[in-house]
């Protein structure tokens, strides 16, 4: 999957622990067999001729992650590689991929992912907010609503 093995990736991934492990998580969470599983537990009827749903996510990862080019640069480049299909046929697939397939991959990655967060609350609520439903926030990223006293 994604591969940073650069001088410079690995002495940015050295001084960003918590960037490698949020790229380590992904490798968990989006790998092969994963992506393989999800497409056919969600594919209904979408098939694979030539591109492997797995080979499809892993190069829109790449792009983002990886290559920092935009979707169509990345596509082009995968040409060589990974896509032996035109930059059009990919683009075809993106656009027929069913929402049912894309909710699923998101859906099946989310409780996967759940796997590797620890269960503990490291600062549970005291008893008297039981009654309440506990809701976070920043504040920062609301600051257009009004505020009435």
């Amino acid at each position: 999957m994604i591969e940073l093995n650069a001088p410079f990736d690995l002495e940015a991934r050295r001084r960003l622990p918590l960037a490698d492990a949020a790229m380590q998580w992904l490798r968990h969470v989006l790998d092969d067999e994963f992506t393989t599983l999800v497409f056919e537990r969600h594919r209904g009827r979408t098939y694979e001729k030539v591109i492997a749903f797995s080979t499809f996510v892993r190069t829109i990862i790449d792009s983002q992650f990886e290559h920092h080019r935009t979707g169509h640069q990345t596509f082009l480049h995968a040409q060589k590689d990974v896509l032996p299909v035109s930059v059009q046929a990919t683009y075809g697939k993106l656009r027929r991929m069913p929402f049912n397939l894309s909710i699923g991959l998101f859906a099946d990655a989310a409780e996967r992912s759940r796997g590797v967060a620890p269960q503990v609350i490291a600062n549970p609520l005291p008893a008297s907010f039981s009654e309440f439903r506990c809701v976070s926030f920043d504040i920062k990223k609301f600051s257009f609503i009004a505020i009435s006293g």
